[in-house]
């Protein structure tokens, strides 16, 4: 089915961009965070929490650069896949007449998404430097709990607006 959608180049409104930037900023904290602290951080870092936001696993303090890796890696994945919207699964039949307001609306709740993953994978690494540096003893399961929620929003809200706002 993908490969019958309309192939569009959707350029970017200066929202998207604002993302983009938004991302990249917390992507690059990612890094920031290690690099300044890893020299106050104890040999044995958390590797794992709990649902109580408890450390259930350590580690050597290297494996503080696992997760900057994977979420440039995430990051990577989501800007590649935003170039191609014509190869998502879409919840209504795209066609020549549609498929910039869908193109549109997906690529911007990719965005979102974006953005949302590479602040929860900062907010780890922050705890994790945090805990591993002595300055806290857990991950604040509040705000995990409200970023793994904020994940689905772009999805919920892109559903609404399709379902709603589809021209023809």
């Amino acid at each position: 089915m993908s490969s019958k959608q309309p192939v569009i180049h959707i350029e970017p409104e200066p929202y998207d961009k604002l993302l983009d930037r938004i991302a990249f900023v917390f992507l690059l904290l990612q890094f920031l965070i290690p690099m300044v602290m890893f020299s106050s951080l104890d040999d044995s870092i958390p590797t794992r929490f709990d649902s109580s936001g408890e450390v259930s696993s350590t580690s050597s303090k290297y494996t503080v650069w696992i997760l900057p890796f994977v979420g440039a890696f995430l990051y990577g994945m989501l800007w590649f896949l935003n170039k191609a919207p014509n190869t998502f699964n879409y919840p209504v039949k795209i066609t020549p007449e549609n498929a910039e307001f869908h193109y549109r609306k997906s690529v911007r709740m990719m965005r979102n998404i974006k953005l949302i993953c590479m602040v929860m994978f900062a907010f780890i690494v922050w705890s994790t430097v945090a805990v591993g540096a002595g300055l806290a003893s857990g991950l604040n399961t509040v705000v995990m709990t409200i970023l793994l929620i904020l994940v689905f929003a772009p999805i919920a809200h892109y559903l609404y607006t399709v379902w709603k706002e589809t021209p023809g």
